[in-house]
């Protein structure tokens, strides 16, 4: 039989080790608490960190989509500029040259009716002097001269004429192929100007897009530095709930040895 100090230390004993197992199952129960909270936030975390993702990949996938429109758009804007001020310039190098042209045949042909009225005036001149030396000497062989003068005359007028026509479309030739010259050159400075002004444009475009890819992974090293230190904190957690269970696998044998060591006390209640 137990004396009663016995039976109260005992008693004291038994409710110390319950207040302990209660204290013990409190923690417990916090720690589970804060194991599901932090699972909960873990899975928040990580369903937080594919959206940032999943918006990274789309936002990137657009800034290439509107890079690729732009550099079509701008190269299609340039070819369409290019061909329109070519377009213009030809028209205006058309104009010109018809102007000049029927400046030239207007100046030819005042020209020509001008020497064709001196050419007849002289021959008339020409052709009275004779008629009137013929009267003098012979008529006939008066006529037969002005006639002859009169002939002669006119195939000087159409030797003439003929010669001065082929001079002017020597000289039309001529100008034709400056001015063609000169506008294939004026073309071609044009083209050159217009292909520097759209590498350099692209250029432009290219460092910006370089730029923002810059900053962009950045971002990401800057998120993946945050989501290492997020895995580091939970290997952290991970150790001290596997100490615990540790401690608490140790404290458990030992009160198992405690009890063993009291005849007659069942705790299997207490362990379960």
């Amino acid at each position: 039989m137990w004396s009663e100090e016995k039976k109260i230390l005992c008693h004291e004993a038994i409710l110390e080790v319950g207040e302990g197992l209660r204290c013990m199952r409190e923690a417990e129960v916090e720690q589970e608490r804060q194991k599901a909270i932090r699972s909960t936030e873990e899975v928040v975390r990580r369903e937080e960190t594919q959206r940032r993702d999943r918006e990274l990949e789309e936002a990137r996938q657009q800034w290439k989509r509107e890079r690729q429109q732009l550099f079509v758009e701008a190269h299609q804007s340039q070819l369409r500029a290019v061909a329109k001020h070519a377009a213009s310039l030809e028209k205006e190098l058309r104009r010109e040259f018809a102007d000049r042209t029927r400046k030239m045949v207007a100046e030819h042909e005042a020209a020509l009716e001008a020497a064709v009225k001196s050419a007849w005036e002289e021959a008339g001149r020409a052709r009275e002097a004779a008629v009137e030396e013929a009267r003098l000497e012979e008529k006939g062989r008066a006529k037969a001269d002005a006639e002859r003068v009169m002939e002669e005359v006119a195939e000087e007028r159409r030797a003439g004429k003929r010669r001065a026509e082929l001079e002017k479309a020597r000289e039309l030739e001529v100008q034709f192929v400056q001015l063609k010259e000169e506008r294939e050159k004026a073309l071609e400075e044009q083209r050159r100007e217009l292909t520097e002004e759209m590498d350099r444009r692209l250029a432009v475009a290219g460092k910006e897009c370089e730029e923002k890819c810059s900053r962009l992974r950045e971002q990401c090293e800057a998120e993946a530095a945050a989501t290492r230190g997020v895995q580091e904190e939970l290997v952290k957690m991970t150790e001290l709930k596997t100490d615990w269970e540790e401690r608490y696998t140790r404290l458990r044998a030992e009160f198992t040895d405690f009890i063993d060591k009291i005849p007659g006390f069942n705790a299997e209640y207490l362990l379960k």
